[in-house]
Formats: C-alpha cells, sequence, structure tokens
C-alpha cells in the first residue's frame, strides 16, 4: 500500500475499531506510525492537561471552603467578642451611674433622735412639733409612690373614680 492512512482510519485505530488491512499498513509505514503516535501523545498530553486543571480547580475550591470556614469561625469568635466587650462596658457605666447616684442619698444629714430622759428645758410644745414632723417623715417614707409621682397617683385615682361614676 502505497498511500498513506487518511484522518477517518487513524481515528477509528485509536477507538479500537481498525482493519486488519489498517494495522498491516501501520506495521510497515513508519510516517503513519508516527502520526498515530504523534495523535496519542497530544490525546494523552490533553487528558493531562485537563486532569491538571481540575485538580487545581479542586484544590482552589477547597482552599476557598477552608478560608470560608475559618472566617466563619474568626467571624463568630469576633461576634462574640463583641458582645462580651459591649456588656462589660454597660456593667462599668451602670456601675459609675450607680455610683454617682448614690453619694448624693447618703449626703442627707442623718435625723438624730435624742430620747429626754429628763426635762432639759424642753416645752411641752417644742416635743409635740418635733413629734408631729417625725410622725410626717415617717409617712412619707412608708409611702410607696414617691412624692414627685403622688400627683399622677391622685389624678389616676380620680381618673378611675370618675369612670366608676359613669
Amino acid at each position: 500500500m502505497s498511500a498513506h492512512l487518511t484522518k477517518e482510519e487513524l481515528t477509528d485505530t485509536l477507538l479500537g475499531i481498525s482493519s486488519l488491512t489498517v494495522n498491516a499498513h501501520l506495521l510497515g509505514c513508519p510516517a503513519c506510525a508516527d502520526e498515530l503516535e504523534s495523535v496519542k501523545r497530544t490525546i494523552a498530553g490533553f487528558r493531562e492537561a485537563a486532569h491538571g486543571w481540575s485538580d487545581d480547580a479542586l484544590e482552589a475550591a477547597e482552599s476557598r471552603a477552608s478560608r470560608a470556614r475559618i472566617s466563619g469561625v474568626r467571624s463568630r469568635r469576633t461576634v462574640w467578642i463583641l458582645a462580651a466587650a459591649a456588656a462589660m462596658i454597660l456593667f462599668i457605666a451602670g456601675s459609675v451611674a450607680y455610683l454617682h447616684r448614690e453619694p448624693a442619698v447618703s449626703q442627707v444629714h442623718p435625723v438624730v433622735l435624742s430620747t429626754p430622759t429628763s426635762n432639759t428645758g424642753l416645752s411641752q410644745a417644742q416635743l409635740d412639733q418635733d413629734n408631729q414632723l417625725l410622725s410626717q417623715v415617717s409617712v412619707e417614707l412608708s409611702e410607696a409612690v414617691p412624692a414627685p409621682m403622688q400627683p399622677l397617683l391622685v389624678s389616676e385615682s380620680s381618673g378611675s373614680s370618675a369612670t366608676t361614676n359613669k
């Protein structure tokens, strides 16, 4: 056979469906055998490149997923750290506000009560006036509603009596 193999015959040989005449020609024609080997090397190179590309793509995807997992852990950790810091700031601010309010309450002068053991020149009228004042203080301290809010309580009770009269 003097003619070389066609591309279709070489393709059939690569696919494994070659005839006996094509195989005999490949044994006797180094040019066609070289052409077949060249095509086989090209296909093998393409296969290796495709596998390499897919392996690289897989590694890149795994790397991105790993970074995302690490980033997710870091972001959750960051959220918890920020929440703890915010709680500490609120606690400190509350403590400072409470401590600044507390000295104002403790600066009230304490009432010193002394029981007269003997008549030291205090008149009965003065004692009655002092007892009346202490009674008023005791009543105000025992009230459930602070004095600034009592007008609201009175208006509320009058409003409720107004609704009950209707």
